[in-house]
């Protein structure tokens, strides 16, 4: 998947509820240019900002990030690294004494993401079953 594809998905979504760039905006509580220029792909996307673009649209995360149906939705690529962590954050997150805020879920998904993207595909899975247990394990009350 194109980040671009990531682009036009928040695009045809606003349009789609009947919403401004600049009622999203609001709702987002960000300024309408910087949404404006997001949606343009003039302005680099960030987790958080996806987060914040789903909660305010009502759109689950992995509608922005997933592929179309008709491609092969195994293959190994960012997207799909980034749905599995922000999915395997979502469902353990409650396992956590104190469970973490948007901003903190976004922190430990950017650093996962980050971390992910330096193993090779074969043991990117590996990688974050092993980085993202040692973290609820470690965090559990």
């Amino acid at each position: 998947m194109d980040e671009k594809d990531i682009y036009s998905k928040i695009r045809e979504a606003r349009r789609a509820r009947g919403l401004t760039v600049n009622e999203l905006a609001k709702n987002m509580g960000e300024d309408h240019q910087k949404v404006g220029r997001i949606e343009r792909g003039k302005r680099s996307l960030t987790i958080d900002y996806l987060m914040k673009v789903s909660k305010a649209l009502d759109t689950p995360l992995e509608k922005f990030i997933s592929e179309d149906q008709g491609e092969k939705s195994n293959r190994t690529e960012p997207a799909n690294v980034l749905n599995k962590i922000i999915l395997l954050v979502e469902e353990n997150n409650s396992r956590l004494a104190k469970p973490l805020d948007a901003k903190n879920k976004a922190n430990l998904i950017s650093k996962a993401y980050e971390l992910a993207l330096k193993f090779p595909p074969a043991q990117q899975q590996l990688f974050l079953d092993s980085f993202l247990e040692g973290f609820f394990s470690m965090t559990q009350g």
